[in-house]
């Protein structure tokens, strides 16, 4: 399993926003968070990438816990990416740079590369720069 949330509470002054909240990856899947606006989707991915700190229950990222009311791994930490709802791009840098900025492990070549798949998968080959 690749990541185990299970039942995360976290409340904002005394408002219940996630009860026994959980779900489960294993490696290769994808997940999308449905649901109506202020249910929780976006507070539940904030406590996944360490943005919030869950009330009670627990967070493992490859079998290491994240959170679970004695750990918290801060977000610098945990690398995990998280594209938010309104535009939280970094102006200073171009397009390309933007995508790149979550790769930084890989080799240049590696970088440039990946960068370049993906502007082209999205369509935006020319916006690169």
């Amino acid at each position: 399993m690749i990541l185990d949330v299970s039942k995360l509470t976290l409340a904002f002054g005394g408002k219940p926003v996630l009860q026994d909240f959980g779900f489960r990856l294993e490696e290769g899947e994808i997940a999308c968070l449905l649901g109506h606006s202020g249910c929780g989707k976006t507070t539940a991915l904030r406590a996944v990438a360490g943005f919030e700190q869950p009330d009670g229950g627990s967070i493992a990222l490859k079998g290491k816990t994240l959170s679970d009311g004695r750990t918290f791994v801060p977000p610098h930490l945990r690398r995990i990416g998280m594209v938010f709802q309104d535009y939280a791009l970094f102006p200073h840098l171009t397009v390309a740079q933007n995508v790149a900025f979550g790769l930084g492990r890989h080799s240049a070549a590696e970088r440039d590369s990946r960068v370049k798949a993906l502007l082209e998968l999205t369509g935006l080959p020319e916006y690169g720069k």
